[in-house]
């Protein structure tokens, strides 16, 4: 979908989108077009057929073909006080939806002077429509009926004052293109979608884009002495890899980056040796947290911002076979600090630590996130609508709650606290995998972390096991990847 600013007159529009509050007054544009088809639109609203322009709701009028459109779309808005940023994306997302029903190719929105939605909230509501927008279907061969129906072409914005409107949209732009990334990422099969194809499909994607790309494989990590992530992927023919990413758009030689960022890519988890014994297929999506990487730097690289940004994908594939780590096994990080392994399912904080002790090590940054889909714990707690996250930097916190109260990815501040320190502790080991109890998984596994982070850093760690994937369809996505972080940490590093 293309979304394009000013009416052209060598486009024909199918479809035009009108924005109502109240259907008993139809503002200036509406009324004009009602009057050229001779009241027919405020005849079909004025019949009693449910709709009342409550937020949200949607109705298609058919136009007579003496008219300049096929059929008006007309969305209400509701109550204009109770109008927020997210309802305006969420709008949008609701608009692309209904544009699809009703086989819309062209559409023209018909902006309204009257300010009842400011010209300059359009970005948003442009947002939620590409959000909304996206499928994956590459590996169909046959589309469904449902599916065959017209792709939308394009939504045009007709306004008097588009300049800052459509420089605002470049970022837009920026956004959703590291938003669908992700994406694809995400969407990709195991057999399509392991640790060296992950790597060669983000530096063919990013590089051309000014991100440098530096690939470690199995021999340099094992000649570094990453043994945590190493032994997660020993059981694969899939070795592991560290992905380094690193974007600087100071114009200048910067040593210290801003964040740096390090995501957990378990591109298939069987569970190893204890294996998963349900839903073992919903394990394509492990590796959100270095999809959602991927797609920041790509953002960043897109809207080029002038921060200076490096990222580590923790690439690894969780088998079994007669080469698997085991439970029982001590392994040794990079860190230094050995571990024990209670629980060969708990592999994602293994690989993690290792790319998290790198990054410090090479590059100094005084900030560092993390973000995974780590814990079955986080989904339990908060489900499929907030990202867990776990800091002991206040100050952190404040600057992630604002980006995420600045977008559309909700994300919730999780405890911590020296209990769930001591139950990380090792006894044949320096740490184990796994706490002691049977609760609090989500954090005992951030206070496993913990463990690896400098003194003088602050921290954050994002557990985003139950927002990455949708199992149905939302506001701004249908059923599958979501897209979920790639704002809220684009948000988080511009701010």
């Amino acid at each position: 979908m293309k979304i394009l600013f000013g009416k052209n007159a060598q486009i024909s529009y199918d479809t035009a989108i009108l924005f109502l509050t109240d259907i008993k007054k139809l503002p200036n544009k509406a009324k004009m077009l009602d009057d050229s088809v001779k009241g027919h639109i405020s005849h079909t609203l004025s019949n009693d057929n449910g709709f009342k322009a409550k937020y949200g709701q949607s109705i298609i009028v058919p136009l007579p073909k003496s008219a300049a459109y096929k059929r008006v779309l007309i969305m209400g808005i509701g109550d204009v006080k109770e109008i927020t940023d997210q309802k305006l994306r969420q709008l949008g997302g609701k608009l692309q939806v209904a544009l699809k029903t009703a086989s819309a190719e062209k559409a023209l929105y018909l902006y309204e002077e009257d300010k009842v939605l400011a010209v300059e909230k359009f970005n948003l509501i442009a947002e939620g429509l590409l959000r909304r927008n996206y499928v994956f279907d590459r590996y169909k061969t046959k589309k469904k009926e449902d599916e065959a129906k017209a792709d939308i072409h394009s939504v045009t914005l007709d306004a008097e004052e588009l300049s800052a409107v459509k420089k605002g949209f470049k970022e837009v732009e920026a956004l959703i293109g590291g938003v669908d990334f992700t994406r694809d990422l995400v969407s990709m099969p195991p057999n399509d979608l392991y640790p060296e194809s992950f790597a060669k499909i983000v530096e063919k994607e990013l590089k051309p884009l000014g991100v440098k790309v530096t690939i470690i494989d199995e021999k340099k990590l094992l000649k570094m002495g990453a043994g945590a992530i190493m032994a997660v992927g020993q059981g694969s023919a899939r070795q592991p890899r560290m992905v380094v990413l690193e974007y600087n758009g100071k114009g200048k030689v910067s040593k210290t980056p801003d964040l740096a960022i390090v995501g957990k890519g378990i591109t298939f988890d069987t569970g190893g040796y204890n294996i998963k014994t349900s839903n073992m297929h919903w394990m394509q999506f492990d590796m959100g947290g270095a999809g959602i990487v991927s797609g920041v730097m790509k953002s960043l690289a897109l809207a080029k911002s002038k921060k200076h940004v490096v990222a580590v994908l923790a690439l690894a594939e969780n088998m079994v076979s007669s080469n698997a780590y085991r439970p029982s096994d001590i392994i040794k990080s990079l860190s230094g600090q050995t571990i024990e392994v209670l629980n060969t399912d708990a592999e994602g904080r293994l690989a993690m630590c290792d790319a998290m002790t790198y990054v410090q090590k090479e590059y100094k940054s005084k900030k560092l996130v993390d973000i995974a889909t780590l814990t079955g714990a986080c989904m339990v707690a908060l489900g499929h609508e907030f990202g867990g996250v776990f800091t002991p930097d206040d100050a952190f916190w404040a600057k992630i709650d604002v980006a995420s109260n600045d977008t559309a990815d909700k994300a919730w501040r999780m405890p911590m606290t020296e209990a769930w320190d001591k139950e990380v502790k090792g006894s044949a080991a320096d740490l184990k995998n796994l706490g002691d109890g049977a609760f609090a998984g989500a954090s005992t596994a951030a206070a496993f972390l913990k463990n690896f982070v400098e003194k003088d850093v602050s921290w954050a760690h994002f557990d985003v096991a139950g927002v990455v994937w949708s199992f149905k369809d939302g506001d701004l996505y249908a059923k599958g990847a979501t897209g979920y972080g790639v704002d809220l940490l684009y948000t988080l590093i511009n701010s």
